[in-house]
């Protein structure tokens, strides 16, 4: 049986040792480039996507609750102006009855 050549074993080592080499400049470029990117959106003052939703949740929270206290306001103010119709009512009757 013939023996593999010595170059082969060279080449395979040879390419082995490239294919890492090529798998840490990757691993660095990417971390290079979130860092980079992170620095871009820092820059800019952009929200996160979590923190944008949580305010868009309060802010419906917000109108909802806006929307039924007006609601109850309104309601309180019929109240008061049937109180004061029939106060205004009661007083007309006492006036005309003295």
């Amino acid at each position: 049986m013939a023996e593999r050549p010595r170059l082969f074993d060279d080449i395979t080592g040879l390419a082995g040792t490239a294919l890492s080499a090529f798998q840490g400049a990757k691993e660095e470029l990417e971390s290079l480039g979130k860092g980079r990117l992170e620095e871009i959106v820092n820059r800019l003052d952009l929200v996160r996507r979590d923190e944008f939703d949580a305010l868009a949740e309060m802010a419906a929270r917000c109108r909802r609750s806006e929307e039924e206290l007006t609601a109850r306001v309104a309601q309180l103010e019929k109240q008061v102006q049937s109180l004061s119709d029939q106060v205004s009512a009661l007083s007309a009757t006492e006036t005309a009855g003295l």
